[in-house]
């Protein structure tokens, strides 16, 4: 197939269009062109913030967190309520909390997972080289019975 170059006033068109109606088949059919060129067009976009799309989806995650984060005091206060704990098992309260926090960290973009370390990495003490040593010793020991 030949490949068709869209003009900037249809990639734009395609833009505001799908920012309004939140679809690639009306962006498609208002810019003039295939639902696979609006999407190639939206989806290069929403990775700049000075886009509509872009700007909307900042704006849509903005959203979300905040909501996420009255999510999350609803459920602190449902677990603290006598009543409710009666109703639902706490564990099923638990597991939501921890969900709502981890997704509200995903989408502001803070870490879901701390790593500590203690000690240099990669150099084991020599506690551990003897441990490492005693237990080569026995798993060579019993190949060779």
């Amino acid at each position: 197939m030949a490949s068709v170059t869209l003009t900037d006033e249809q990639r734009e068109t395609v833009l505001l269009e799908y920012a309004q109606t939140g679809t690639y088949r009306a962006a498609a059919r208002k810019a003039g062109c295939s639902v696979d060129s609006a999407q190639r067009i939206v989806r290069s976009s929403e990775l700049e913030s000075d886009t509509p799309v872009g700007q909307m989806r900042t704006q849509k995650k903005v959203d979300i967190a905040e909501k996420m984060g009255d999510v999350q005091l609803v459920l602190l206060d449902a677990m603290m309520d006598p009543a409710k704990i009666k109703e639902a098992r706490f564990q099923e309260l638990a597991v939501a909390l921890g969900i709502v926090t981890e997704k509200r960290l995903l989408m502001t973009g803070q870490p879901t997972v701390r790593t500590e370390t203690n000690g240099p990495v990669g150099q084991l003490t020599p506690e551990e080289k003897e441990q490492a040593r005693r237990l080569r010793e026995r798993m060579f020991s019993r190949e060779s019975v």
